[in-house]
């Protein structure tokens, strides 16, 4: 019996899948192509054809590349790839062309035979020409970047310029910050204070918290108190959270005055704490005269009590010069742990010269009769009273 009649007389397709792989005859095979109706039984012989080689095993491939089955289609690649032929590297190069199974495609990109990036980068634009479908239109531009790699990166910076539906975009993002290097860095970061699609601004949060450097704060800083979105503004928080320094703490304290949301306050508490204990107390020091925000002052001087006795000169500074009733309460409550009772007198002395009995005398003496015996406090009640006198006068 001829291997075509063993075929013939087979009818389960898994035992006429095992003699394809067992034969050796291109010919015979070549015969019964035509008359095999199951794929899972075609594909094993478009890889034995790959293993015969011949004029049969060019003309079957011929024929199984344009298969209905993109699983034949595939083996067929395979097959032409592993033939290696002028002939089977045109058969490759024209079922690239022809094919838009992303799987074939794909198949052929990955085998050794160069496609060609004008075709791939021409199926992309052909396609964009027709396609609506902001979500077929991203999958066309994923694509072409599996097939050709960075050179899609030109093509991706023409697409940014003109694309405007959001999920487009984002794939744009991905794929420029993927493939892209400093060029593409730079095109996102300064895109971002332009985007309109907070969903997209979203993602070029995300990929470039990544990066870090200077240039990234510098953007991130900018974009803060422009940006409408809540989840956003929560996001630009933490990353900014990375560089602990003056200018970023500046921004946080500022961004939390009203009208901040209580969960966008929350988050900036959380964020504001670890960076102002980084900085060194000369800093705050030097920071606090300089702050114009009543709030933000408030906020640094709190901070610096926790330093210690070494901060005591710097709010005793402060006390001098400021003007705010809250900050001054603040400080008066801040000072007065450390003062002796000369500096009380001064400090009682300033209050009642601007009016601040109620507020700040007394913050005072509160403070004192935690700290003095109570035989002293008559001594405390006189030295309360000669500043009263004083204020008469």
């Amino acid at each position: 019996m001829t291997f075509f009649e063993q075929l013939k007389a087979t009818p389960k397709w898994q035992q006429r899948r095992e003699l394809v792989r067992e034969c050796n005859d291109a010919a015979a095979l070549l015969a019964w192509l035509p008359l095999e109706i199951e794929g899972w039984v075609r594909a094993p012989m478009a890889s034995k054809f790959g293993q015969l080689g011949g004029p049969e095993a060019h003309k079957a491939l011929e024929i199984l590349a344009q298969d209905e089955s993109g699983m034949v289609q595939v083996a067929a690649v395979g097959a032409l790839n592993t033939l290696a032929t002028l002939e089977a590297r045109f058969q490759l190069r024209e079922t690239y062309a022809r094919d838009e199974d992303p799987h074939v495609r794909q198949a052929v990109v990955q085998s050794d035979v160069p496609v060609g990036e004008s075709a791939a980068l021409g199926k992309l634009h052909a396609t964009l020409a027709y396609q609506s479908d902001p979500h077929k239109r991203a999958l066309a531009i994923y694509n072409a970047m599996l097939e050709v790699g960075k050179a899609v990166v030109p093509t991706l910076h023409d697409l940014w310029k003109t694309e405007t539906e959001p999920e487009v975009r984002k794939m744009l993002v991905d794929l420029l910050a993927k493939l892209g290097e400093e060029q593409e860095r730079q095109l996102l970061l300064t895109s971002l204070l332009q985007e309109p699609s907070f969903l997209v601004r979203r993602d070029i949060v995300r990929i470039s918290t990544k990066w870090g450097g200077s240039e990234t704060r510098q953007v991130f800083l900018t974009a803060l108190p422009q940006e409408s979105d809540e989840i956003l503004q929560i996001a630009l928080i933490r990353a900014l959270a990375q560089w602990k320094d003056r200018g970023v703490a500046r921004a946080l304290l500022t961004h939390q005055l009203p009208p901040c949301s209580m969960t966008v306050y929350k988050m900036i508490q959380e964020a504001i704490e670890p960076i102002l204990k980084n900085l060194p107390l000369a800093e705050l020091g030097v920071w606090l005269p300089q702050e114009q925000e009543a709030m933000i002052r408030l906020r640094i001087v709190k901070e610096i009590r926790q330093r210690e006795a070494a901060a005591r000169e710097i709010l005793l500074a402060a006390f001098h010069r400021e003007q705010d009733p809250s900050v001054r309460a603040e400080l008066i409550e801040a000072v007065a742990v450390w003062a002796d009772e000369e500096e009380i007198r001064t400090l009682l002395y300033q209050c009642l010269r601007r009016g601040e009995k109620n507020r700040g005398v007394f913050t005072i003496l509160r403070i004192l009769r935690g700290y003095y015996p109570a035989e002293e406090l008559n001594r405390l009640s006189q030295l309360f009273g000669d500043c009263a006198a004083i204020q008469v006068q």
